[in-house]
């Protein structure tokens, strides 16, 4: 019968090998085959096996197979014959020639003649390995030496795919026996360890508890030997280290690696490569592919992987230690672990992997800095893997790469962000490590795309993902596919997409041009300027109520916002850009968050807030990423300047004109509106000459792009304002003439700076009309500070006019706008050194009753007449009648002529 044992103690084995010997040494043949995996202990036994049959006076003769000596015919034999100078070596034939029965029975003659004298024990080490010939004479003696006292004991390891040393028919020979090693148990381990060897006389106990020992090495005798030997050398050192990159642990694992099967590294090393992602069908499908070294088939692979965790290397298919993984592959060159890494890319995407999981090792080489140039066929894999990163989902945190640097700063030729807020504001998100991802794929997509079509569309999608980021970044780009070689640019390109990128980054000039580029310079057609103007805003209301943010309609949604705001629809444009930076931040997209924070903070400027605007301009330089550069900063630090006009905050103010505006910064709107800001900021601090200037130069550059749009920059109106301070009145009529005749003329925030313009430089008796239909103008326009400052005028104009009570009621109510939008600046502008008006109704005025005083201070909070009627449990039609007879008294045309409740109860009320 066969007998096949499996046993853990080292004691039984031991005992059954003693007696074999015995056996063998009364002269009856016996073999043995000793299995286990690498560093389970078979050499070791083996070498006790020789040393205890050598003391008995037994002829021992030892071979070690080696897997690099598996094609030296006969190589086991001629190790065997070195041990015995009598013994002869049968004469070899072909390499794979089968030897012939009776070169076997000669072979077997001499071999029986030798253990005449006494017990001959062959010890075969990693029998495995042997040459075929030498196998065919061994299984010969298996089957025909028995009569002669001879022992042949082999080992060999298991799961091997290699052929077989003992044939199914040999081990159920009577006179055959099967050993199996394992690994050690638990308890077993804490017992071997208690003992410590001779070898490190510093090692008192283990310093480690017996389960980390256990579960570090898996029971393996030979690891278990080297973590303890490993130990004992740093019993000084009072902390516990991690076992060293190149210390005898992990040297003790590489070996057991090594020794697992010639697939032993490359599947080690898959394993290490996919980490947590490992799984046997993945490492089989990485070890099948080119790019991962020879090739491997699945059932190799398989038998490799039980070989490593038979051994204790692998506990799963996971490493036991992270120091493992990292020695397995710092075994293999840089160029070698990109092409690992490139494998495993390929493996988990054919595999329906996450698409962040297929970018880590697409990316792993430049990570490593490692430049491996990328094969033209994976361009399908990159850009399908970057496409796949975009679409919204959870965050991809990378394992392998650096965050962002978390702070951002100006650089020293651009405005200033506040002094105040040197780190990115906590509401704004870093960007997406997935849209950063899907930014270096295509740029390596790019890199080696084969057709010039397709790698300027690879460039353009990388300008419109790059605002993901960093609104420079997509300058940068764009520039790049702007200027390079149209040759690239497949046959009838669309430009409308490009345009509108260029549209949405204030790129007017380049806008305009790109289209012509693409239907030739006689081509006709509105330019990108009059589409930006000139679109109904119900289109834009479509389009912003259904179409959600994203890379391919980020700069349509942009657009369509400033169309609202250059529509007079500032009210609308709060509200969508509102909804758009949500979405931004929702996205994880700093640079998003910029842009979207910048164009609300202009609506809300429009519209009065100058705290808000003051806020998100703030946080629209805040939400960018550290690296600077690009145009678009001077579009909130424009914004910036002018909310610190209206709330009074001059010096804050200042330090945001303090920078030159740069060539490079004039060829965006952004550097434009910055210009404008600044000049706007000269005006208020009495330097109508060098405001003057800012604006003429801001004209010259919308002039040179063709885009002299009043809707877009009124600088006719903001230079006329400086010539009115420097007393040059009839030039200041003739630009406000000039932009009252252009078309924009009809938008009603145009009209009513062009009428209040004339105003101020027509004859004192026509004021009143200019500067009434000035504030209607205003008021429909939603521009409240505008209107503010048309209310005072009128309000002058009407004490000129000698009408008091109506003129103190206008500049009341003007004063009381300021001070609703917290306009200190504008307020202190239109009543210099006043916290309160202090401007009484005109003798014989009527006093307000207490019905009318409740009434006119619910209306000045802004309550509807219905509002007022639920709070005071009147009628409706009663509210009115109040109201009508409030608006009598004090003069005023209606509801915008209330002043604020304090200033009511302070200054209207009589009696």
């Amino acid at each position: 019968m066969t007998e096949a044992d499996t046993e853990a103690d080292r004691a039984s084995v031991s005992g059954a090998l003693e007696s074999v010997l015995t056996t063998c040494a009364v002269g009856r043949s016996r073999a043995v085959l000793i299995e286990g995996a690498a560093g389970c202990g078979k050499s070791h036994l083996l070498d006790a096996v020789a040393e205890r049959a050598t003391a008995a006076g037994a002829l021992v003769l030892t071979a070690a197979a080696d897997e690099q000596e598996r094609r030296v015919p006969l190589g086991v034999l001629r190790q065997l014959a070195a041990s015995a100078p009598v013994f002869a070596l049968p004469r070899t034939g072909a390499d794979d020639a089968v030897p012939t029965e009776e070169a076997m029975r000669a072979f077997r003659a001499e071999l029986c003649a030798l253990a005449l004298d006494g017990p001959v024990v062959l010890c075969l080490d990693d029998v495995q390995y042997a040459d075929p010939q030498s196998l065919h004479y061994l299984r010969h003696l298996v089957r025909h030496v028995r009569p002669a006292p001879v022992l042949m004991i082999a080992t060999a390891a298991v799961h091997d795919p290699q052929e077989p040393f003992l044939t199914a028919e040999l081990l159920r020979q009577p006179h055959v026996r099967r050993i199996r090693l394992g690994l050690l148990t638990p308890q077993e381990t804490a017992r071997a360890a208690s003992i410590a060897p001779q070898r490190w006389p510093a090692l008192d106990r283990p310093r480690r508890a017996p389960g980390e020992l256990h579960s570090l090495t898996g029971g393996n005798p030979l690891l278990l030997r080297a973590l303890l030997q490993e130990d004992a050398a740093d019993a000084a050192d009072a902390r516990l280290a991690e076992p060293a990159p190149e210390g005898p642990f992990v040297e003790a694992v590489l070996t057991c690696v090594h020794r697992s099967g010639s697939g032993g590294q490359a599947v080690a090393r898959a394993v290490a490569t996919l980490a947590d992602r490992a799984t046997e069908s993945l490492v089989a499908r990485m070890l099948d592919l080119p790019g991962a070294g020879r090739p491997l088939p699945p059932q190799v692979t398989g038998n490799t992987l039980a070989a490593l965790r038979a051994c204790g290397v692998l506990d799963g298919l996971r490493f036991r230690h992270p120091s493992i993984a990292a020695a397995v592959l710092a075994e293999t060159s840089p160029l070698a672990r990109a092409e690992l890494h490139r494998a495993a890319a390929r493996a988990l995407s054919s595999a329906g992997a996450p698409a962040g999981a297929v970018a880590d090792h697409l990316l792993a080489p430049l990570s490593d800095g490692v430049r491996v140039p990328v094969p033209p066929e994976d361009f399908t894999l990159l850009i399908r893997t970057a496409e796949a990163l975009l679409i919204p989902g959870p965050p991809h945190v990378p394992t392998t790469r650096q965050p962002p640097q978390p702070a951002y700063d100006l650089p020293t030729h651009g405005p200033a962000r506040p002094a105040s807020r040197r780190l990115r504001s906590a509401d704004v998100p870093d960007a997406s490590h997935a849209v950063e991802d899907a930014e270096r794929l295509l740029e390596l997509a790019h890199g080696v795309c084969p057709d010039e079509g397709e790698r300027s569309a690879v460039a353009l999608r990388l300008a419109l993902i790059g605002a993901r980021r960093h609104p420079a970044a997509a300058e940068a780009r764009l520039t790049a596919w702007v200027t390079g070689p149209r040759s690239g640019r497949p046959a009838g390109w669309d430009p409308r997409e490009p345009a509108g990128l260029l549209l949405a980054q204030g790129r007017i000039a380049e806008a305009v041009a790109l289209p012509r580029q693409a239907a030739g310079p006689d081509a006709g057609g509105r330019s990108a300027v009059d589409t930006l103007l000139d679109t109904p805003a119900a289109d834009c209301e479509r389009l912003l109520g259904t179409v959600p943010l994203t890379d391919a309609a980020f700069a349509s949604l942009v657009n369509a916002v400033r169309t609202l705001l250059y529509a007079d629809r500032a009210e609308r444009a709060v509200s969508v850009s509102e909804g758009l930076l949500t979405q931004a931040r929702t996205a994880g997209a700093p640079g998003w968050c910029a842009v979207f924070a910048a164009l609300h903070a202009e609506a809300l400027l429009r519209v009065g807030d100058a705290h808000g605007a003051h806020r998100h301009a703030t946080a629209a330089l805040d939400a960018l990423p550290a690296s600077g550069g690009g145009t678009f900063p001077y579009g909130p630090a424009a914004v910036l300047v002018q909310a610190c006009g209206a709330l009074g905050r001059y010096d804050e103010a200042a330090r945001h004109v303090r920078y030159p505006v740069t060539r490079a910064a004039l060829t965006s709107l952004y550097g434009v509106q910055y210009l404008r800001a600044r000049g706007l900021h000269q005006l208020s601090l009495g330097q109508p000459h060098i405001a003057l200037a800012d604006f003429r130069k801001a004209g010259r550059v919308l002039q040179a792009w063709g885009a002299d749009r009043p809707a877009l920059l009124p600088w006719r109106t903001d230079a006329a304002q400086a010539l009115l301070r420097m007393g040059r009145f009839g030039r200041a009529r003739t630009l406000a003439q000039e932009q009252l005749a252009l078309p924009d003329a009809a938008h009603p925030r145009v009209r009513g700076a062009c009428l209040r313009l004339l105003a101020a430089t027509g004859s004192p008796g026509g004021r009143t009309v200019l500067l009434s239909e000035a504030v209607d103008e205003l008021r429909r326009s939603g521009d409240r500070l505008e209107t503010a400052r048309a209310l005072a005028e009128l309000g002058h104009a009407l004490l000129g006019d000698d009408r008091p009570a109506r003129g103190a009621a206008t500049l009341r109510a003007a004063w009381s706008l300021a001070q609703q939008m917290g306009a200190v600046g504008l307020r202190e502008e239109l009543l210099p050194g006043s916290d309160r008006p202090t401007l009484a109704l005109a003798p014989g005025d009527e006093p307000l009753t207490d019905a009318e005083r409740r009434v006119a201070t619910l209306a000045a909070e802004g309550l509807t007449n219905r509002g007022i009627a639920a709070r005071l449990g009147v009628t409706v039609s009663t509210v009115e009648q109040h109201l009508t007879r409030v608006y009598r008294k004090l003069g005023i045309p209606g509801r915008a002529g209330l002043p604020a409740s304090p200033i009511i109860d302070a200054a209207l009320l009589r009696g």
